[in-house]
């Protein structure tokens, strides 16, 4: 059963269930491991052997405001203790309580069964410079301590240590100042073990921070990449964003390998990298959830993070590290809460089964319960271990895995739609195929019925002359006037369908220049007798009668025939037919108008059709001359366009050729 969480007493109870767990593994782990007690540990019984690294825990004694020896520590009437690890800030002496900066000394007695193994220190570091001492021997020191800020410079590096040879009881001493941060003090845990497991410890830790930085450069170099060329990736991005600065963060923290690689860097550039690399990890973790989620965060909370965790870095750069540093504690309670509410976000879309949620709430959680054991650890609430970056390389095994389903997924889909477009291009081959076929066989088709056709008429011609030559006087002459129209205009078309098929099976015509005076001219020349029965007048007219189109004059002339046949067959008695000739733009306008009755409403929108009109009502028959210019203009990439005239009778067909 799923049960919605609601309200924030949740939230508390969950943080404390998980401090309790740490705590209570933490305080298990004290009943088993031998601790310091009043500045001694009895480490007689302990087997580093068989049972490793010990880290040297308790109560230290403890002097602030003095630099003392192990004698020193012997010689002084009143004696305190004080907790390692943990910083002196708060800690209550003689009443009062101590500030964060300052220097003291600590003091352990260590008793041992000394055999002949050799034993070695690991020192993780100390705020913000010590020297190390064992019986009165100076082994190991970061920076310089000194008694005042001019004196003292800080330094953090870990460092491993031999111990000298020498009795079963050894006094450990540890002098620190701290005048560059907010508190100072042995914060971390010295551990004690066999040199050979002291050496095989930090051989791990650095081993692990190395793959975690180089699987961070090549994660982040790939989703960088990616993003670059995929605009819309904007997870990769924010994730690469976030894996930079991981990488950042491991190389200031830890093992300190950025010291190693550079050893004489600032100590307060490197402080400054911990913290910015600290801040701007939050706002892009909450980009990268919220990209996979749509308005999973909302802009109050987007705003506000981007606005603090800029805040804090502008104060981190500009500030002393003794102030900035004080700072760190507010940061570390807020992302705290950022860390919940993110939490429940990515638990709520888990819940409604959004794509990816499962894996992201996975490695989240990892990384969620990593980042509360480091603020945790940090301020001394448990004694466990450094577990962020375990927490990091958790959670880019977890978004590894959510890159790779997507990308795989992705590529699944290409290779579908792949498939599926070579599917639809075979079909559309064969349908393809079948339509040249269908072509070939029209052509064929017309180059036949073209020679079928021509014949009959050539002899229906010669009869109907005859005839007309000998029934001139007859009432049935108009008649054969008719009928030698038609037939004249039938083998026009037959004429003009034979030259398209034989174009259409040459694919194409050689164009040549023509002139359009010339060619306006003969055709009307050639059409003198047509106009007579009428007593019809054409006009020429446009300013671009001078220009010559690239085409086939012989095609051209068959085209403009029929329009003038057409403007002649619907013109009045005496009409004027006018033919212009006009440059618009890149194109030149071809127009012919008569003085007829026009074209009935709808008529002229269906010449795709290849229909005309026959006196004022449409016919709906196929009208042989339209349809023919159609197929001329067409083979010359032109187009046309029929209407009536706007301000007089008539229609009027323009031809458009395009130069």
């Amino acid at each position: 059963m799923i049960c919605k969480i609601q309200g924030f007493a949740p939230f508390v109870i969950l943080l404390l269930a998980l401090s309790c767990i740490l705590g209570s593994c933490s305080a298990e782990q004290q009943n088993r491991v031998p601790k310091a007690v009043n500045g001694v540990i009895d480490l007689r019984k302990w087997d580093f052997q068989d049972n490793g690294i010990i880290r040297l825990d308790g109560l230290w004694d403890f002097r602030y405001g003095e630099f003392l020896s192990s004698h020193g520590f012997d010689s002084v009437r009143d004696r305190y203790f004080i907790k390692v690890p943990r910083a002196w800030k708060g800690y209550h002496l003689r009443s009062e309580k101590l500030p964060g900066t300052g220097y003291s000394s600590y003091r352990l007695k260590v008793l041992l069964n000394r055999g002949p193994q050799q034993l070695a220190l690991k020192i993780p570091g100390a705020g913000c410079a010590y020297t190390l001492f064992v019986n009165d021997s100076l082994i190991a020191r970061n920076g310089i301590p000194g008694r005042t800020k001019a004196e003292t410079r800080p330094e953090f590096a870990p460092l491993v240590t031999l111990l000298p040879p020498g009795s079963d009881t050894i006094s450990i001493v540890v002098r620190v100042s701290n005048f560059n941060f907010w508190k100072g003090g042995l914060w971390y845990s010295i551990g004690l073990g066999l040199a050979k497991d002291i050496k095989r410890s930090r051989e791990r830790a650095m081993v692990l921070e190395f793959f975690l930085c180089g699987a961070f450069i090549f994660m982040m170099i790939y989703l960088f990449t990616l993003f670059l060329f995929r605009r819309q990736e904007k997870p990769a991005l924010f994730f690469s964003i976030f894996l930079l600065l991981s990488v950042i963060r491991s190389l200031v923290t830890g093992e300190q390998f950025l010291v190693s690689l550079f050893p004489g860097i600032p100590w307060e550039l490197i402080v400054r990298l911990d913290f910015l690399s600290f801040y701007l990890l939050l706002p892009f973790a909450v980009y990268y959830i919220n990209s996979h989620f749509r308005k999973a965060f909302p802009k109050p909370v987007l705003l506000l993070t981007t606005l603090v965790a800029a805040a804090m870095s502008l104060l981190t750069c500009v500030t002393p590290v003794s102030f900035s540093s004080s700072l760190v504690i507010y940061m570390e309670l807020y992302s705290l809460g950022l860390l919940v509410y993110t939490f429940v976000v990515v638990l709520r879309a888990t819940v409604q089964r959004q794509d990816s949620a499962a894996i992201i709430l996975t490695g989240y959680t990892l990384m969620f319960l990593a980042a509360i054991n480091e603020v945790l650890f940090d301020n001394y609430i448990v004694n466990t271990f450094n577990s962020l970056p375990y927490g990091f390389l958790l959670l880019f095994f977890s978004q590894a895995a959510l890159f790779s389903r997507k990308f795989s997924r992705e590529f699944n889909q290409i290779e579908e739609m792949s498939s599926e477009l070579k599917t639809t291009h075979d079909h559309l081959e064969r349908i393809n195929k079948s339509l040249v076929s269908l072509d070939e066989s029209k052509t064929e088709f017309l180059h036949l019925i073209s020679h079928e056709v021509r014949t009959p008429l050539n002899g229906i011609l010669g009869f109907t002359q005859l005839l007309k030559e000998e029934l001139q006087s007859s009432e049935f002459s108009h008649v054969i006037d008719e009928m030698n129209t038609s037939a004249t205009r039938l083998e026009t078309f037959s004429k003009a369908a034979l030259l398209l098929t034989e174009m259409q099976a040459q694919s194409g015509f050689v164009k040549e220049p023509v002139w359009i005076k010339q060619l306006v001219g003969e055709t009307i020349s050639e059409m003198q007798d047509a106009l007579q029965p009428k007593k019809l007048v054409i006009h020429q007219e446009g300013n671009a009668l001078e220009t010559e189109i690239q085409g086939d004059c012989a095609l051209l002339k068959i085209a403009l025939k029929c329009l003038i046949g057409n403007a002649i067959r619907y013109s009045p008695y005496e009409g004027i037919i006018a033919i212009s000739v006009n440059l618009q733009k890149e194109s030149l306008l071809c127009t012919v108008q008569d003085q007829g009755a026009g074209f009935p409403e709808g008529i002229p929108e269906k010449i795709n059709l290849y229909l005309t009109y026959m006196d004022k009502q449409y016919s709906g028959t196929v009208g042989f001359d339209l349809a023919l210019v159609k197929l001329i203009i067409d083979a010359h990439e032109g187009s046309i366009v029929t209407g009536n005239n706007p301000d007089s009778p008539g229609a009027f067909i323009r031809l458009i050729f395009y130069l």
